[in-house]
């Protein structure tokens, strides 16, 4: 059985929001803080909740003891739990988590106007060869993505290497192979196409994600302490380029940040630290 959670965005409450930051990973609250929109990043946090929720539902694990963590390419997965395999996408409103005991990848996407510029980047010589309307793209794209995720590697696979045959089999020109897989599509409404892939047909189950992100149970607060630049310790490691210090944008664009985030139970001056 292959469960596929749809969530609605829309009038998800501040409340909700800020309960359901305090119950995912720092490190995916630092992943999520690089979004420039405020829609990517709560979009991004309900997927992993989901998830986690689901997960801690079907195999009895307190929410807390949950980890997550990532493949080569950035798949992630769940520490420890056998036979749950989940992947995630959103788009504008839409949040989509696709869970089963077998591997799989799905993707929601909007149907947008682009350009041919911007589709050439992506579609095989052989696409190219045809005539497509706008639907037929974005759901190429939705086709692709769900296919590579599916593999683990996500945007890490040349789009324009990977072509679909009429039979179910994918020709993937980067590995010289061809490989039958179950490809599932469905119109969550009339502008938005969900893609799922895996490797063997199951009975699929759409639902529709109403519970409210409201975490019961002991409730972990986070505080920001403040925020610096690597560049900031250890010069002496940089030795010549040191200098790159000294020009904000070299700064800013070339290093990564780090958080320094304070984790306690309960009230920040009598609660537990962590």
């Amino acid at each position: 059985m292959i469960e596929i959670y749809i969530y609605d965005t829309t009038n998800i409450s501040r409340e909700e929001i800020e309960q359901m930051y305090k119950s995912i990973s720092s490190e995916k609250l630092i992943k999520i803080s690089n979004y420039k929109n405020e829609k990517d990043r709560i979009c991004s946090a309900v997927g992993e909740f989901i998830a986690l929720k689901v997960c801690s539902s079907k195999k009895n694990i307190n929410l807390s003891e949950l980890k997550i963590s990532k493949g080569t390419y950035g798949k992630p997965f769940i520490l420890g739990v056998k036979d749950y395999n989940y992947n995630i996408s959103h788009s504008e409103k839409y949040v989509v988590c696709a869970i089963s005991e077998i591997k799989l990848g799905v993707d929601i996407q909007k149907v947008v106007e682009i350009s041919k510029d911007c589709y050439k980047l992506f579609l095989s010589d052989r696409e190219l060869e045809q005539e497509y309307n706008i639907d037929k793209i974005i759901k190429l794209w939705a086709y692709k993505e769900s296919y590579t995720k599916y593999l683990g590697m996500g945007l890490h696979l040349d789009f324009s290497k990977i072509h679909f045959k009429d039979d179910g089999y994918v020709h993937n020109r980067i590995a010289n192979q061809h490989e039958k897989c179950f490809f599932f599509e469905h119109w969550v409404d009339s502008k938005y196409i969900l893609v799922l892939t895996s490797k063997y047909k199951d009975d699929i189950k759409i639902k529709k994600y109403h519970e409210s992100f409201k975490f019961q149970g002991i409730v972990i607060n986070i505080k920001f302490l403040r925020e610096w630049n690597y560049f900031d310790f250890h010069k002496d490691r940089w030795r010549w380029i040191s200098w790159l210090a000294l020009i904000p944008t070299f700064k800013n664009r070339f290093n990564g940040r780090i958080v320094h985030l304070k984790f306690f139970y309960g009230d920040e001056t009598n609660g537990e630290q962590f």
